[in-house]
């Protein structure tokens, strides 16, 4: 059995993923699904879809994820949702060349939260850093998944995890970063309030992955993105929450 929106949607303003459905209507408004299925949580008889599609949901087996916010940069009027500088809208992306920061200015609640920016173009100038941010501003606090130009001469370009002031990890993606990729930051938190910081970078051919553990559980809900040293086009950002894990496998 196939599972889709319940209401009847019509939305022709603006289709980012260039399904067909509009991105008013699409349970995957970042994510190609033309179908719109809901169906992996029904299907493991765990849980009851959620209303975020399978092409798109951060924990498909399990219920309770909710689209937060979607931001597709194709309106510049819209730029009254968040506060920063150094970031250009136009041609239906954000583009920053140099040091530039974007912070939302509204709170998405959940004990999860997942924030994941569609970068169409990244041009490092030698060196840059392109990180994005949960739950503070990223230099006084926050936790903050990056992307950097090879700082160590090996050739190849790095990821980074960080708890502002607590703790951070760095691993190699492997190669040079070229071309298009998505850069995810994801709090997950338990029902005992114990939380890691999941980063993926995903390329073409492939992606990396750190999770660094946090010193505590705490939801603050603002999301956001920097910009260091580097021209950056970013898509679109698109956010989720999600309850608490009580033990389940994702």
């Amino acid at each position: 059995m196939t599972f889709v929106d319940a209401a009847p949607c019509s939305d022709t303003s603006h289709d980012e993923d260039g399904d067909g459905i509009g991105d008013a209507c699409d349970i995957c408004p970042a994510a190609p699904d033309p179908a719109q299925r809901d169906t992996t949580e029904a299907a493991t008889m765990l849980a009851f879809p959620d209303g975020v599609g399978d092409a798109c949901d951060p924990r498909g087996r399990l219920s309770g994820d909710k689209l937060g916010a979607f931001q597709p940069f194709a309106d510049p009027a819209t730029s009254d949702r968040w506060t920063g500088t150094g970031w250009t809208i136009e041609n239906d992306l954000a583009r920053a060349s140099g040091t530039a920061s974007w912070i939302a200015k509204t709170r998405e609640i959940g004990d999860g939260l997942y924030a994941q920016a569609r970068i169409t173009q990244l041009a490092w100038q030698p060196t840059g850093v392109f990180e994005v941010i949960l739950d503070g501003d990223g230099v006084n606090t926050g936790l903050g998944c990056a992307i950097a130009k090879d700082r160590d001469g090996d050739g190849t370009d790095e990821i980074d995890a960080r708890e502002v002031g607590v703790a951070s990890m760095t691993t190699s993606v492997g190669m040079e970063i070229t071309g298009a990729v998505k850069l995810t930051s994801w709090r997950i938190i338990d029902v005992m309030r114990k939380g890691i910081l999941r980063c993926q970078l995903t390329f073409e051919g492939g992606s990396t992955m750190l999770e660094l553990p946090l010193s505590e559980g705490i939801a603050i809900g603002f999301y956001g993105f920097t910009n260091l040293a580097s021209t950056t086009d970013v898509s679109s950002i698109v956010v989720y929450t999600s309850p608490a894990l009580a033990g389940e496998k994702e």
